[in-house]
């Protein structure tokens, strides 16, 4: 009988070391898993907080982009107006180059026409001096004889 309660206590003290290494071992999972599940949390707040941070940029490109997008625009408008201002003076410049062309050939026109006559006028003026001359010379040698 002995014998048989040695063997059961060898046994039980087994059992006792086995139990005692698989507690060992669950809190040696357990303390790991907790490191795991602590270091995990951590990563996903980092994570969150980059995605925030991320999606912050992301709206403040889109904000920027929008204001850009505007700022252009508006650029683009003065642009078009001012092209549209300078287009219209160019015209009216073109318009009034060409008003004072015509009227600059028509005085030229006329200032030939001046020119012309007053040299008639002259051409008439001169031939009735020579004439008047010769009258003069005429009456003069009348005079003397």
């Amino acid at each position: 009988h002995e014998t048989e309660t040695q063997g059961l206590k060898k046994q039980v003290e087994s059992l006792s070391k086995d139990l005692k290494s698989a507690k060992e071992a669950e809190q040696t999972n357990k303390n790991s898993m907790n490191t795991k599940i602590g270091d995990q949390d951590n990563l996903l707040k980092e994570s969150k907080k980059k995605n925030d941070e991320l999606e912050k940029k992301r709206i403040e490109a889109e904000q920027t982009n929008t204001n850009l997008k505007k700022a252009h625009e508006t650029e683009t408008q003065g642009l078009k107006k001012q092209v549209e201002s300078l287009s219209k003076d160019l015209k009216s410049a073109k318009e009034a180059e060409q008003t004072n062309k015509n009227l600059m050939n028509t005085k030229i026109g006329d200032q030939d026409n001046l020119l012309k006559e007053s040299k008639k006028k002259n051409d008439e003026l001169e031939k009735k001096r020579i004439e008047a001359e010769q009258t003069n010379t005429n009456l003069k040698k009348a005079h003397e004889t």
